[in-house]
């Protein structure tokens, strides 16, 4: 296991609730789809 980088974020403020007011948008991806959809882009385009 790697030691923290420094790009890791460990919390974020994002807030979704203009989305869900404005275009009434909840995203529906689990967590770990996400991650693995992003390490394969990551992987063939680096």
């Amino acid at each position: 296991m790697l030691s923290k980088q420094l790009a890791v974020m460990e919390q974020t403020w994002a807030d979704t609730t203009a989305l869900k007011r404005d275009y009434d948008y909840n995203s529906s991806s689990p967590i770990q789809k996400c991650v693995r959809h992003f390490v394969n882009w990551f992987e063939k385009y680096y």
